[in-house]
């Protein structure tokens, strides 16, 4: 019970900071609509052609923009770590008697707070937009779990990330994760690129959890999906976990 409660505390903790950081906010929910509005508008006309005219530009995109917000969203941790570092604050909390990962865990749960209300507003906007949702309570509730999976995994790479890095470096993270899936399926169909680019694509993570995202918007969402989202995000996170808690470990 007394992990729970280090958890618990450090959860409020990072939410009361989160508070502090308007700029944080702002920027969880109105990039993720820019990028939105600006291929929809900007470039949709001609990403079009790429589905040969066969489907709304939107419904194809919004899945892409969900793995772009989140990437965004989850890489703060990597700032935020860095800075607790810096300031000493880490060293600090390893002189307490709490749970040592607790930290972690409290900024992972805001974290995936953020990240929902994010995706929140950007479905609400989408569906302004014309976009029509085609899931069940099934998918829906698929959705959610592998938004919360993904969220933790990629807050666990910030945390490793700005554990090894300075504040500045610590942001590159999110530069990165918004413009890695543009190799994948989240903007265009892969077919639509380079042969060297199809094949990165095909094998990249954001291309299947972008396709998970469409499946569970679409209604489309197939066992083989889920079976490849696993096989690959399991290990993945035993990595990122082990290596960030040894890591923690020697601030």
């Amino acid at each position: 019970m007394t992990n729970f409660q280090d958890i618990a505390t450090m959860t409020k903790r990072s939410f009361y900071l989160s508070l502090k950081s308007v700029d944080g906010w702002l920027t969880a929910f109105i990039l993720p609509i820019t990028i939105l509005l600006a291929f929809v508008y900007i470039f949709g006309g001609a990403f079009e052609d790429a589905l040969n005219k066969s489907k709304d530009y939107l419904q194809y995109l919004l899945p892409g923009i969900f793995t772009m917000a989140i990437g965004q969203v989850a890489t703060s941790t990597a700032v935020k770590i860095s800075s607790d570092k810096e300031n000493g604050i880490l060293k600090r909390f390893q002189t307490m008697p709490i749970l040592q990962s607790s930290p972690l865990f409290g900024d992972t749960n805001i974290t995936i707070l953020k990240s929902i209300l994010s995706l929140a507003f950007v479905f609400i906007v989408a569906s302004l937009l014309s976009f029509k949702w085609h899931g069940t309570v099934i998918s829906f509730i698929i959705l959610g779990l592998v938004v919360i999976l993904i969220v933790t995994l990629i807050s666990w790479i910030g945390f490793l990330w700005g554990l090894f890095t300075g504040v500045e470096t610590a942001g590159i993270l999110s530069f990165a994760f918004i413009f890695l899936p543009y190799i994948s399926s989240a903007v265009v169909p892969l077919n639509t690129m380079p042969q060297f680019l199809q094949t990165v694509g095909k094998y990249s993570p954001f291309t299947s959890v972008t396709e998970i995202f469409r499946g569970c918007l679409e209604n489309t969402l197939t066992n083989s999906q889920l079976l490849h989202f696993a096989l690959w995000y399991m290990p993945a996170m035993i990595i990122v976990v082990i290596f960030t808690l040894n890591k923690y470990k020697k601030i």
